[in-house]
Protein backbone atom coordinates (compact mmCIF):
# COMPACT_ATOMS: atom_id res chain seq x y z
CA UNK A 1 0.00 0.00 0.00
CA UNK A 2 2.93 2.44 0.92
CA UNK A 3 4.17 1.93 -2.43
CA UNK A 4 1.04 2.94 -4.06
CA UNK A 5 0.60 5.87 -2.31
CA UNK A 6 4.33 6.86 -3.11
CA UNK A 7 3.54 6.55 -6.74
CA UNK A 8 0.23 8.94 -6.69
CA UNK A 9 2.41 11.67 -4.76
CA UNK A 10 5.34 11.58 -7.67
CA UNK A 11 2.67 12.83 -9.89
CA UNK A 12 2.83 16.30 -10.49
CA UNK A 13 0.99 19.02 -12.38
CA UNK A 14 2.61 22.10 -13.73
CA UNK A 15 1.38 25.45 -14.87
CA UNK A 16 2.97 26.87 -17.68
CA UNK A 17 2.35 30.54 -18.01
CA UNK A 18 2.95 32.26 -21.76
CA UNK A 19 2.93 36.19 -22.04
CA UNK A 20 0.03 38.45 -23.22
CA UNK A 21 -1.24 37.17 -26.72
CA UNK A 22 -2.33 39.08 -29.47
CA UNK A 23 -5.80 38.67 -28.11
CA UNK A 24 -3.82 41.13 -24.98
CA UNK A 25 -4.71 37.81 -22.73
CA UNK A 26 -2.02 35.63 -20.78
CA UNK A 27 -2.07 32.02 -21.41
CA UNK A 28 -1.73 29.29 -19.26
CA UNK A 29 -1.23 25.41 -19.77
CA UNK A 30 -1.59 22.90 -17.26
CA UNK A 31 0.41 19.87 -17.85
CA UNK A 32 1.25 16.46 -16.22
CA UNK A 33 4.94 15.40 -15.25
CA UNK A 34 6.07 12.16 -17.35
CA UNK A 35 4.63 9.06 -15.52
CA UNK A 36 5.03 5.35 -15.40
CA UNK A 37 2.92 2.37 -16.43
CA UNK A 38 1.84 2.25 -12.69
CA UNK A 39 1.40 5.90 -12.49
CA UNK A 40 -0.86 5.85 -15.08
CA UNK A 41 -2.84 2.79 -14.30
CA UNK A 42 -3.62 3.93 -10.68
CA UNK A 43 -4.56 6.92 -12.03
CA UNK A 44 -7.54 5.99 -14.61
CA UNK A 45 -8.67 3.39 -11.61
CA UNK A 46 -8.68 5.91 -9.25
CA UNK A 47 -10.76 8.65 -11.84
CA UNK A 48 -8.46 11.23 -11.16
CA UNK A 49 -8.40 12.70 -15.06
CA UNK A 50 -12.08 13.97 -13.59
CA UNK A 51 -10.30 16.02 -11.09
CA UNK A 52 -7.93 17.94 -13.69
CA UNK A 53 -8.22 21.31 -14.60
CA UNK A 54 -8.90 22.22 -18.42
CA UNK A 55 -5.42 22.23 -19.94
CA UNK A 56 -5.36 25.23 -21.41
CA UNK A 57 -6.93 28.67 -20.71
CA UNK A 58 -6.62 32.30 -20.48
CA UNK A 59 -5.72 34.29 -17.27
CA UNK A 60 -7.36 38.09 -16.51
CA UNK A 61 -4.75 40.58 -18.14
CA UNK A 62 -2.77 42.47 -14.97
CA UNK A 63 -3.71 46.09 -15.18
Amino acid sequence: MEQLLEELRQIQQFALLYPKSEKGTNRVALVLSTQTLAQQSLAKELGLDALRLPKEGNTPAAS
